[in-house]
């Protein structure tokens, strides 16, 4: 029953460390094509780190 627990409780951890690159990227993407200044950029990705 624990390797069950211990199963959904990593593949979740490994499903939000996912959501947290993709985000990541998408800011950096953004502040590729001048969408964002850098300083913006920085406080959303130091937020989520």
């Amino acid at each position: 029953m624990w390797e069950i627990i211990a199963w959904l409780l990593f593949f979740f951890f490994t499903i939000a460390l996912l959501v947290l690159v993709i985000y990541q990227i998408m800011c950096f993407a953004d502040l590729e094509f001048d969408y964002w200044n850098p300083f913006d950029s920085a406080d959303r990705i130091n937020y989520v780190i």
